[in-house]
């Protein structure tokens, strides 16, 4: 009885590690926590449709809200493709007066210089933080 328990159960850790093979997924882009000395303290929030509208966000809450969308969305590394522009474009500024960029086109976020395949729809989520932001809708060519 004792073979048949340790059999069965030897074979579903083996199918529970090999149905996680095979996905090359990267969940790290940000690290906030990590490092609290250099907490990320606004972020320049731009959308479209043309014209591009941006708001400026400094809540905290809010900016935790959208670094943690980001950082946890489950995306893969993927080639440069080319393709330029974007749907979404933040700037991050940070309190050691560094910042980070990020831009979404379609389904490729594009962060430190890399690309990712978004394999959900990141666009959605951040447009939602976006909408509802309690920070002023300016355009976002004279900001």
């Amino acid at each position: 009885m004792k073979k048949a328990t340790l059999g069965f159960l030897s074979l579903f850790v083996l199918l529970f590690v090999l149905s996680g093979c095979g996905k090359e997924v990267n969940k790290v882009l940000v690290t906030t926590k990590a490092n609290q000395s250099n907490e990320a303290t606004s972020i320049t929030f731009a959308k479209m449709p043309s014209p591009p509208k941006c708001k400026e966000i400094i809540d905290k809450e809010t900016i935790q809200s959208i670094l943690g969308a980001i950082e946890n969305s489950e995306k893969k590394e993927i080639k440069n493709d080319g393709i330029k522009g974007w749907s979404i474009a933040m700037t991050v500024a940070y309190a050691d007066k560094s910042s980070k960029e990020y831009s979404i086109v379609g389904n490729v976020l594009r962060a430190d210089d890399k690309e990712y395949e978004i394999l959900e729809d990141l666009s959605k989520k951040l447009t939602a933080i976006y909408d509802s932001a309690k920070a002023e809708e300016k355009d976002y060519a004279t900001n």
